[in-house]
């Protein structure tokens, strides 16, 4: 059944609806859309994700997190400004610790799993005891390779592979898809 008056290029705000919160941690259209983001990162836990925050799934950091000039430039590249951030959660991880970090804030036009990709990326370069050459073995490994559809992917973060080829990775099956979904879409 489609919508009257939507279109697949509307942000929540320009439908004049009200938002109601889709999960405790889920309170705001903002944590939607970190959840895009960063919710990759939960199932690794290399930082906090913001949970425990009044912005969860849109900061990221740890007590001892870097200024990271490659994270900003990509983010900025794929269309969410990053900023310095100091947050303290008062659940999850890091709870009741200061954590430095970044603000992730989306811009009209975003590309939510490069940015996973690209924190992913930073990540393993800023904390690489969070990407042992165990880890596709371990629980967590195993439910982040479900999570990004990967083993391959995993493999790839854990042995440093450059930002280009997580993308090539990534993008592995989406034409398919792509083209495989048409049928069942309602909106152009």
């Amino acid at each position: 059944m489609r919508c009257k008056r939507w279109k697949r290029g509307m942000t929540w705000e320009e439908t004049g609806l009200r938002w109601y919160a889709t999960s405790p941690n889920i309170p705001t259209i903002n944590a939607v859309r970190g959840y895009a983001m960063t919710g990759l990162l939960g199932e690794l836990g290399p930082c906090s994700i913001g949970m425990g925050t009044a912005s969860p799934f849109t900061a990221i950091g740890a007590p001892d997190f870097p200024r990271d000039t490659l994270l900003e430039i990509h983010c900025k590249r794929y269309g969410v400004l990053a900023s310095r951030a100091r947050f303290q959660p008062t659940s999850a991880k890091y709870a009741n610790t200061v954590c430095e970090g970044y603000y992730l804030s989306t811009q009209r036009s975003w590309k939510p799993y490069h940015v996973a990709l690209t924190l992913l990326w930073r990540l393993r370069s800023l904390r690489p005891e969070s990407f042992p050459d165990t880890l596709a073995a371990t629980k967590h490994g195993k439910m982040f390779a479900k999570a990004c559809g990967s083993s391959e992917l995993v493999a790839a973060i854990v042995n440093g592979k450059p930002l280009a080829e997580l993308e090539r990775i990534g993008r592995k099956g989406v034409e398919d898809f792509v083209e495989r979904r048409k049928k069942h879409l309602l909106y152009d």
